[in-house]
């Protein structure tokens, strides 16, 4: 660490929050390639453990893919999450098809159960959330759900739940597959029965002492008045679950922001301390907490954050186009995608401690000699590993001039923001040397890492001839075979 940046790290850790002034690595744009030029993952040192596969392509839709999801558990088994169909499907390491313990009616889906442990039907929620625990075994499926008397599938214990409208509900599961029921809910049981209005899922996580936390939009007008005191019709809430509870015992709202409406899509990480919640009030937002729902930081204001011109670029909306995650341990990582530097969408990205504290950053992500300045992106993610490398993938739009996607790439970089790899292509159907080639677009990528391994979701239509778009996952190796490791119980 420089000496600049070592003095600067000193007076982070002296005050609750601190702006640094980090230097970018090549962030002048004449120091850049002459023309949008991508490299295979296997010439950046990233082995692919598949070729790229349509996993819904049992499960035909014609509708637009939305909310996907992908996660690794604990002994390298890959969950992906559909949108329609909405359901998960997993995988071993390599992307062979696994059987599921319990489905309904030999559909190889599994969803949410009930009581007893019994699989429903597909229906009864939307917009799933799908996460692994990092701190030992266990993975979930986060969803919006309706289980009450207007829907075909129906929980008994969440019936009277149900009654008002939509609520945030997870299903966990160990890692063999078999679910832990009860359904678990997000919000406290009064707010879900006495008031009427939808809960949709904003995102979850496990935390490091075995409990988990559900963070909701609420749209209970009157309930957000009376019960959490604020007069907003959307107001972002999170929920603390201990493993025997189905609704939480800790139940608060995330921010106190009281002009106008507050909103989240994603936006949930833990570390061994903590969580943190990114979200929109007023402007992109993030509160970090400790474990119990006390603050660690006040609410840090995105568009704060940078210097020059830099200033602002980790801002971002409700969460849709960002990636918000950790390292599991003590650090975690956003990318956001902004124009105010380059002119066109760009993605940008920087490392916080667990104190609300921006520690390295804002960086762009396809710059350098080996990058592209005016790339145009939409939709990006990006996931961080304990050694402090990460990766961000990110959708290129303007190359093939598509009207509703374009090229998956990924890029790694070392922990002090320089790029460990070139831009490569996630999707084999993506020729490096002949991108135009590309038979469909691609859209809506996730990524996760684990140990040495990582995994890639995302919408394509590059398997299908039909043009309708599938939900597409790829499993890789980068760097040397560690095993994965579990940092629970802190």
């Amino acid at each position: 660490m420089s000496r600049a940046n070592s003095f600067l790290w000193i007076v982070g850790m002296a005050a609750l929050f601190v702006v640094p002034a980090f230097a970018q690595p090549d962030l002048d744009p004449n120091n850049t390639a002459s023309e949008f030029k991508v490299y295979s993952p296997e010439s950046q040192g990233v082995t692919p453990l598949s070729q790229a596969i349509d996993v819904d392509a049992e499960y035909p839709v014609e509708d637009t893919q939305e909310s996907v999801g992908v996660l690794i558990t604990s002994n390298e088994k890959v969950v992906f999450a559909l949108d329609y169909n909405p359901g998960i499907l997993w995988y071993d390491i390599n992307m062979n098809r696994l059987q599921w313990p319990r489905d309904f009616e030999g559909n190889n889906m599994s969803a949410f159960y009930d009581d007893n442990g019994n699989p429903l039907p597909d229906g009864g929620f939307w917009g799933a959330k799908v996460k692994s625990n990092a701190y030992g075994p266990g993975f979930g499926l986060g969803g919006a759900c309706n289980f009450g008397p207007e829907s075909d599938v129906q929980i008994a214990s969440l019936f009277d739940a149900c009654v008002m409208g939509e609520i945030p509900c997870v299903q966990l599961y160990n890692n063999d597959g078999t679910p832990i029921v009860p359904v678990k809910c997000g919000i406290s049981e009064a707010l879900a029965k006495d008031y009427e209005g939808n809960v949709r899922i904003g995102d979850w996580d496990y935390l490091s002492n075995g409990n988990i936390v559900i963070a909701a939009e609420c749209r209970k007008a009157l309930g957000n008045s009376e019960v959490l005191g604020i007069a907003q019709s959307r107001v972002v809430t999170y929920g603390i679950l201990a493993p025997g509870e189905q609704f939480p015992s800790i139940f608060a709202r995330v921010s106190d922001y009281s002009q106008g409406n507050q909103e989240m899509w994603h936006g949930v990480a833990s570390t061994k301390n903590g969580f943190a919640v990114r979200y929109s009030a007023g402007g992109a937002k993030i509160t970090f907490f400790n474990n119990d729902g006390t603050r660690r930081s006040p609410e840090v204001d995105l568009t704060s954050l940078g210097t020059g011109a830099m200033a602002g670029v980790l801002a971002g909306g409700r969460g849709d186009h960002e990636g918000w995650h950790s390292d599991g341990v003590s650090r975690y990582i956003l990318v956001s995608e902004n124009s105010n530097l380059f002119g066109t969408l760009h993605p940008f990205v920087a490392i916080f401690d667990e104190d609300g504290n921006l520690i390295k950053g804002p960086f762009g992500v396809a710059t350098g000699p080996d990058g592209y300045y005016y790339t145009t992106c939409d939709r990006n993610d990006c996931a961080l590993h304990p050694s402090g490398k990460y990766i961000v993938v990110w959708i290129e739009t303007d190359y093939l001039q598509l009207p509703s996607g374009g090229i998956l790439l990924g890029r790694i970089f070392n922990e002090d923001g320089t790029p460990a790899t070139k831009m490569f292509v996630i999707d084999n159907a993506t020729n490096p040397d002949d991108p135009d080639s590309q038979p469909g677009l691609s859209r809506r990528p996730r990524v996760v890492w684990r140990g040495n391994k990582i995994a890639v979701v995302w919408v394509s239509t590059n398997r299908d001839e039909g043009g309708i778009q599938r939900v597409s996952g790829r499993t890789f190796q980068y760097g040397e075979e560690t095993g994965i490791e579990n940092y629970m119980i802190y």
